[in-house]
């Protein structure tokens, strides 16, 4: 494999990184388009990104070598790290449809990254260190189409406690943080059903591989042998609780980052003015008829979604509210369980 081949594939946004293969000691690399990342809601492996041609196999010791003659000239990282359902996504999607602004959104490759170099990065070959992996596949997610474009990426909240780790040895970065209030969190599962709660759940089993406090949370909910109802929401908590306390760690880092907090409640009450505001952070060029523009088609369709689906802040809390009444009695439950066993430790 030639430098040039190498130096192709891994610099031009037109290749995407989306597999990390620790068997086969190779990234894959798929051709795309900016329409094809801007269409898809995730690029989580969901949604095909690739446009038809045949994908590129660039080597792990290839890639390494390629970013480390190249290490000059990396740009800043920037990021948004979010816990579940705190509109993250939405405020991705209004900065992607930006003229100047790219945004990778929950990329599989930083799971599989995490996943491999938590088990070791099996047969990871001699003399590579895992900061320089870590360094090369965030930095696939900082390329642009062109100048004077800004990329950000937007992790699965699956990863907040490696990407929570990485940034305390990465450079310095401008940083994103969204939060909400356990509430909110609560009420954002039920409104979603099962395919919802299934998805926070499988989180939680990934969570209690990570983190011994929240094991032992997880096995005292279970001791305690509450009705369906009342553990689930109880699970939830604990689910929130550590993706909150990773967001909150990187929240902090303002000694060595830039870091800007935003909430869903703000963006849904003026999403021009936050929007604009991200984007003046992360440095996008913009202008304020483009905010609003990009705001007026993003704030009515579902973000989460690739096909175009209505959506209304009104009809979610609407929503909420009746939630919040058909269920009063365990959510208030849970909420003063939340904070007797989880805050105050």
């Amino acid at each position: 494999m030639t430098g040039q081949y190498a130096d192709r594939i891994c610099s031009q946004a037109s290749w995407f990184l989306r597999q990390v293969d620790f068997d086969q000691q190779r990234f894959v690399f798929v051709p795309t388009s900016r329409k094809l990342l801007d269409a898809a809601a995730f690029h989580d492996g969901r949604t095909e990104l690739g446009n038809g041609e045949e994908p590129a196999i660039v080597s792990i010791d290839a890639a390494v070598r390629w970013y480390r003659e190249t290490a000059g000239r990396e740009k800043t990282q920037r990021f948004i790290v979010h816990g579940s359902f705190c509109g993250s996504t939405l405020l991705a999607r209004c900065l992607g449809s930006l003229e100047n602004g790219v945004s990778y959104r929950e990329p599989q490759a930083l799971i599989e990254l995490a996943d491999g170099l938590r088990a070791g990065g099996p047969s990871i070959a001699s003399g590579i260190q895992p900061s320089e992996l870590s360094e090369f596949v965030f930095g696939q997610f900082q390329k642009t189409w062109h100048e004077p474009q800004v990329a950000i990426v937007k992790p699965s909240n699956w990863v907040n406690g490696f990407v929570s780790s990485f940034l305390q040895s990465s450079s310095p970065a401008r940083i994103i943080t969204m939060q909400q209030k356990i509430e909110s969190y609560l009420l954002a599962n039920i409104r979603g059903g099962k395919p919802r709660l299934r998805y926070s759940l499988n989180l939680l089993n990934r969570v209690v591989q990570e983190s011994d406090y929240h094991r032992e949370a997880v096995a005292c909910v279970e001791r305690a042998g509450k009705g369906d109802m009342a553990s689930v929401l109880r699970l939830l908590c604990v689910c929130f609780d550590y993706q909150e306390s990773a967001v909150a760690a990187i929240a902090r880092s303002t000694e060595k980052h830039q870091v800007l907090n935003v909430t869903k409640s703000e963006l849904l009450a003026s999403p021009a003015d936050c929007v604009a505001q991200a984007a003046s952070f992360f440095a996008i060029p913009h202008d304020v008829a483009q905010v609003r523009r990009v705001c007026a088609a993003s704030l009515t369709t579902n973000a989460k979604l690739d096909s175009v689906e209505p959506w209304r802040a009104e009809d979610e809390e609407a929503m909420n509210e009746r939630i919040k009444a058909d269920f009063r009695g365990d959510l208030n439950e849970t909420l003063r369980w939340y904070e007797e066993s989880i805050m105050k430790n």
